[in-house]
């Protein structure tokens, strides 16, 4: 319903406008064109190239009835200076627009015109670059030029005319763009202008390059050495080095890791940090197994005293002169080292002991200094009622003959022997003896002796105290008070052992019954083979036999042989038959000599051998019978004399 009534609304307004339309028309018709007006002023400034706005044209209708009406540009003939216009740019100068309009059909046109001035405009184009002011010559300034023959110049966005482009010389305008930089001293470096070398740049500071010790930094701009040493760039601390005899030594330095020069440590220069090679000396020893020391002049160093097996070490000779060592050696020196045979028990006491079994009692101590001898050893004894047994150090017997050992003890101490039941001591006062250790082969033969004619003897056979393994056993201490000592010292050393044959026995030695007055006399056996019968010359033979003895377990024995009838007419002694008297002897007197030569026994008489013995002769199961035969006698006794045998092990 409501759409209805709608739709009859609209249709009632659409007649009414075309009702208003027909009335206009009508009354138009009735009212004639007069004339027509043309007003431009609403074209504003007019400028050259810019196209005419013909919308802004106002173009005026008037009627007969006092009417007018705006008609649009559409509706007229426009012509501009006379000839149609049709958007053409406009040129420059006063212009003539004209506007026709015909109101009716076949009614003659009704026209107007107006004047329109239209401006120069002025077109800059691109600019003129002009030249720039510099500190000699004038420059010019950048500029724009109108078709018009006028010139601008630009100032902000806007174009300013000018006759005048002239710049004035700039005094700062210099040119220093790429010249080099020219040193001016420790204040810096400047550059000369291009233009004119008189004008400089302001003095700037050198910079860049990095100083060392040796060099100082190099500007990078002007290549001139500027400013101070840098400080020395020092490396670790090398410590102080001795010179030797075989390469120099140094002082404590350090390096400059630039310049490689030597400073201490505070810094202060060191020219030269070597300290020169010791000159050296050399010390040779002769006598001894040992290596040359080289030592530097003027210098000392311990000389260690050699050792000798057997030996005990007496002193050196200096460049073969018995002395002291030098304090210091100046020059090149010999040491020859002074040996003597035995031993010294203050150096060297390995073996020794004083052992003790009996209960609760402390066993003995060893003292290398407090010995009465200077080679000695002393056994401190320290517990009263002990049995102490009295180890000596060792000793390689198998290098000697015999070694004969010297002994002291205190008082209350009672020595005994191995194997034997009396004693050996003194009340009250030190006692001292000796102990003669002989080697035999295979076995020592030791024999203990001491004051009151005590005499003992005892075989060794064990191979390690023979050859000093272990240390010799063959007494023994009972202390009757404490803290008593028992020194121990070698006397000497024997690489022949030599003993004498008793003859204070006379029967011994067995004679014939023609030898009278058979005595001895200070160990030299004596008989008279001859009394004298008035003037009566006898010529016999007399016999001695010797005493059976075992030639091949010795040396040598020796005898010494007086026979006053040597130089007479035919005395001789002899042996089996064979002459061992020589022709002469010097007052009827010479050595015989038993020598054993691996087991064969040979008599010397000096250098000659003169009679070999048997074997039963040689190892003692034969005598050996000496016969003297008595050529002459003169008025006198013919004695034979026969020294005591010495026997040589």
């Amino acid at each position: 319903m409501k759409q209805r009534k709608f739709l009859v609304v609209l249709l009632a307004l659409v007649m009414m406008l075309c009702v208003c339309a027909v009335v206009a028309c009508t009354v138009e018709e009735q009212a004639k064109a007069t004339g027509i007006t043309l007003d431009v002023g609403k074209l504003g400034t007019l400028q050259e190239g810019a196209t005419l706005d013909v919308s802004k044209l106002k173009i005026t209708v008037s009627y007969s009835d006092k009417t007018q009406k705006d008609i649009a540009a559409g509706d007229v003939t426009l012509t501009l200076d006379g000839k149609a216009y049709n958007k053409e740019p406009l040129t420059e100068g006063e212009h003539t627009v004209k506007v026709s309009y015909v109101p009716a059909e076949n009614a003659d046109p009704l026209t107007a015109e107006a004047k329109i001035t239209v401006s120069h405009v002025h077109n800059y184009g691109e600019v003129h670059k002009g030249t720039p002011a510099t500190c000699t010559t004038a420059g010019t300034k950048d500029y724009y030029e109108c078709a018009c023959g006028k010139k601008f110049v630009k100032d902000g966005d806007n174009y300013v005319e000018t006759t005048d482009l002239t710049i004035a010389i700039d005094s700062n305008a210099h040119d220093f763009a790429g010249q080099p930089y020219i040193d001016g001293g420790a204040e810096g470096h400047y550059q000369q202008c291009k233009l004119n070398g008189e004008h400089h740049s302001a003095t700037e500071a050198h910079t860049g390059g990095t100083a060392t010790c040796q060099k100082l930094a190099k500007c990078g701009k002007c290549n001139a050495e500027y400013g101070t040493l840098a400080d020395h760039v020092y490396g670790n601390i090398v410590p102080a080095k001795d010179a030797t005899i075989d390469e120099a030594g140094n002082v404590e330095y350090k390096d400059c890791n630039v310049c490689k020069k030597h400073f201490d440590n505070d810094g202060k220069e060191i020219a030269d940090v070597t300290i020169p090679k010791l000159e050296a000396v050399t010390i040779k020893f002769v006598g001894i197994d040992r290596a040359d020391i080289r030592i530097a002049k003027g210098t000392t160093t311990t000389i260690e005293e050699p050792a000798k097996k057997g030996y005990v070490f007496k002193g050196w000779k200096v460049n073969g002169a018995e002395g002291a060592l030098p304090e210091t050696y100046e020059s090149d020196t010999t040491l020859e080292a002074i040996f003597e045979e035995g031993y010294d028990f203050k150096k060297n006491s390995d073996g020794a002991a004083a052992t003790t079994t009996t209960d609760g009692a402390e066993q003995g101590s060893l003292d290398m200094t407090n010995a009465a001898d200077s080679n000695g050893l002393r056994y401190w004894l320290p517990t009263k009622d002990a049995v102490y047994e009295l180890v000596f150090p060792k000793i390689d017997y198998t290098m000697y003959k015999a070694v004969n050992f010297t002994w002291r003890t205190r008082s209350y101490v009672i020595l005994n022997t191995h194997g034997y039941n009396d004693n050996c001591w003194t009340q009250g006062d030190d006692i001292a003896g000796n102990v003669e250790v002989i080697v035999n082969g295979t076995k020592l033969i030791v024999v203990v002796t001491g004051p009151n004619n005590y005499r003992h003897s005892t075989v060794v056979e064990d191979a390690d105290v023979i050859n000093g393994t272990k240390g010799l056993n063959v007494m023994n201490a009972l202390n009757w008070a404490a803290n008593t000592w028992f020194d121990i010292a070698v006397k000497s050393v024997h690489h022949e052992y030599t003993t004498r044959v008793n003859w204070t026995d006379k029967n011994k030695l067995k004679m014939s019954d023609n030898c009278k007055n058979a005595r001895v006399e200070d160990g030299t056996f004596i008989v008279e083979c001859q009394d004298k019968t008035g003037d009566t010359l006898n010529s016999q033979n007399y016999t001695i036999t010797m005493p059976k003895f075992d030639f091949t377990s010795v040396s040598k024995v020796t005898t010494s042989v007086y026979y006053n009838n040597i130089n007479g007419e035919g005395g001789t002694l002899s042996i089996g038959g064979t002459t061992i008297s020589p022709s002469s002897a010097t007052n009827d007197t010479f050595e015989l000599e038993f020598r054993n030569e691996n087991g064969t026994v040979k008599i010397y008489v000096g250098d000659n051998s003169v009679y070999t013995l048997t074997e039963a002769q040689a190892n003692g199961t034969e005598a050996i019978s000496v016969l003297a035969h008595v050529a002459h006698v003169w008025n006198q006794y013919v004695s034979l004399k026969i020294s005591a045998l010495t026997i040589v092990l």
